[in-house]
């Protein structure tokens, strides 16, 4: 594969006895994680990549849309560069000529395009060689430090005009936030650190479907549509309870996060930071969302004087 692609800084780089010490490192996370599944061709393509920033030949074949999209995922889940320079470099320099553009849940749209998003949105958050930091500053390099309904790919795609986010709506958001309960009552799981960015969670949560939030349940044919699926993405009614239970489940354990004293620090410091900024919103923000924060500080109120 032509080596050619690699810009003078990344080439500097990877011939850097340092860096490839910290490679070396990080790559044994990834063969203990990969090797269980993985056959060794994949396993040795991996390494390829991920210590010299050149592709094996057949991680670059893609003869269908599935296989490019597993090797799209893999080129920037273990790009060897997490930073937004090096990912930039990867989507472009391997990415835009295998552009594929199919039909997904109803809609024609660009393979490539959601893969890159979805990665930026969690999946790089699972791998435990990159920091915090460099997960968050991932994040807002694509997303922004605040939610914006018009935000922009922040580089060139294929040479066209930069395109809108995709699965970039208050609603996807909220859905996606909702798996935080998993890190919340897991002590060993990794969190995924722009659920807990809470300047960029409160930019968006005021604009999500005020129907999750309200005391009253709406029955199938009595829920809404119109917010509902302003977001494009379908939300049924099994959707609409699951989320309702599930952010009720996060909003009772941050009301009642005395009781969870042997919780870790980062999880503890979450629930009381998420109090803090719900118990100080201004009183025109998401109204639903405020009398379900006090309903639910009640009930844990009540529960405890019970007991």
């Amino acid at each position: 594969m032509n080596s050619e692609l690699r810009p003078d800084w990344l080439v500097a780089l990877v011939n850097d006895p340092q860096w490839q010490q910290q490679q070396e490192v990080a790559w044994q996370y990834i063969y203990d994680e990969r090797s269980k599944d993985a056959p060794r061709w994949v396993l040795d393509g991996l390494k390829q990549w991920f210590f010299t920033a050149i592709p094996t030949a057949e991680m670059i074949a893609t003869p269908t849309v599935n296989h490019k999209e597993r090797v799209w995922r893999a080129l920037l889940e273990y790009c060897p560069v997490q930073t937004p320079e090096g990912l930039v470099w990867c989507i472009q320099a391997y990415m835009p000529s295998s552009c594929y553009w199919g039909t997904r849940l109803g809609k024609h749209q660009d393979h490539l395009r959601i893969t890159v998003q979805q990665s930026f949105l969690g999946a790089i958050y699972s791998y435990p060689w990159l920091s915090d930091q460099a997960c968050l500053d991932l994040f807002h390099f694509i997303y922004g430090k605040t939610f914006q309904a018009d935000r922009r790919m922040p580089f060139d795609f294929e040479g066209k005009e930069r395109p809108l986010l995709e699965q970039n709506t208050p609603n996807i958001l909220f859905r996606l936030f909702l798996d935080i309960t998993a890190w919340l009552g897991d002590a060993d799981e990794r969190e995924v650190v722009w659920y807990t960015d809470l300047e960029f969670l409160f930019s968006f949560l005021d604009q999500v479907s005020p129907e999750l939030f309200t005391e009253y349940e709406f029955s199938e044919e009595e829920l809404p549509t119109s917010d509902m699926h302003a977001s494009g993405y379908l939300i049924n009614f099994k959707d609409y309870r699951s989320r309702r239970r599930r952010y009720r489940k996060i909003l009772r354990m941050v009301a009642n996060q005395a009781c969870y004293p042997d919780f870790p620090e980062s999880q503890q410091r979450f629930m009381a930071d998420y109090y803090q900024r719900l118990d100080t919103l201004p009183a025109h923000y998401q109204p639903e969302l405020q009398g379900l924060w006090a309903r639910i500080k009640q009930e844990v109120k009540e529960e405890q004087e019970v007991s």
